[in-house]
């Protein structure tokens, strides 16, 4: 019989490594280690706010006001334009509707300031909302429920203050906490789209939901997939993938397209801090 180790201590041999092929789930596998499933990844879905929060009346009010107080005079009417422009292109027409073209570079940041400083002075009122009121709110949650996973975010013509105000005001900042972007980043609808799917952590595309043609066949040369909801005109299918006829069909068409993770290859974006307008 062997004797004990004068330390007292019995000395334990390491045990013997055990090959990944010699494990059960190694014999089932064939000795071959399985790899990680990749992440599952989702596209963004950028949501137009001018189509959740419809407000066009309000908007021609608040840049006639901006215009009237910085030339000391009423400003020019502004034609209706479905096709939404951002803040800095619309600034930029009434400075030249009113003979200002000249003096674009001096006034147009203060124009759009003057933006901001009169809707945060008035405030954004429930009838200045066209349709039912929270349909926006309604359809955002539902999008959340019936397609979890998807990353919500906002693209808006409006300067960053005023969007804010009229995320803040409808209770739509607390949803859409996916990428966003604002008239005052930049003139360009897609520059904008590419700021905000930059501003996102999802990197499988980027879904557009809007009801303006301008913003739409943007966001398609910017490689988004574009969903048209209750769009004007008869030129829809050069720049929609899907069109549905109110807030509430969103949801049905998001399901396949959420499914498949829809991508085209996006252009380069030449993204800058500031607007700039063709002279």
């Amino acid at each position: 019989m062997g004797s004990w180790p004068e330390s007292g201590r019995v000395a334990l041999a390491s045990p013997r490594a055990v090959r990944f092929a010699d494990t059960p789930v190694g014999l089932l596998a064939g000795g071959v280690r399985p790899s990680p499933p990749p992440p599952v990844t989702t596209p963004l879905l950028l949501w137009d706010l001018a189509t959740l929060v419809p407000t066009p009346d309000l908007d021609r009010e608040l840049h006639r006001s901006a215009l009237a107080g910085l030339l000391g005079r009423p400003a020019p009417n502004i034609p209706y334009r479905p096709d939404r422009r951002t803040d800095p292109v619309v600034a930029v027409d009434l400075l030249d509707r009113s003979g200002r073209n000249g003096e674009r570079a001096s006034r147009l940041p203060r124009l759009l300031a003057a933006l901001a400083l009169v809707l945060s002075q008035r405030g954004l009122r429930p009838t200045d909302v066209d349709g039912p009121p929270g349909v926006g709110r309604e359809v955002v949650g539902l999008v959340s429920r019936h397609c979890p996973g998807l990353r919500q975010g906002v693209v808006a013509a409006a300067v960053r203050p005023n969007a804010l105000l009229k995320l803040r005001a409808t209770g739509l900042d607390r949803h859409l906490s996916g990428g966003r972007a604002y008239g005052s980043d930049d003139c360009r609808w897609e520059v904008l789209v590419g700021l905000a799917l930059a501003r996102s952590a999802t990197a499988a595309g980027v879904v557009v939901v809007t009801g303006g043609a301008e913003l739409g066949a943007a966001a398609r040369r910017a490689g988004a997939t574009v969903v048209a909801v209750a769009p004007a005109g008869s030129d829809v299918g050069r720049w929609a993938d899907l069109v549905v006829p109110g807030l509430l069909d969103v949801v049905t068409a998001l399901r396949p397209l959420v499914a498949h993770a829809p991508r085209r290859p996006c252009p380069a974006l030449s993204v800058s801090s500031h607007p700039s307008f063709e002279e």
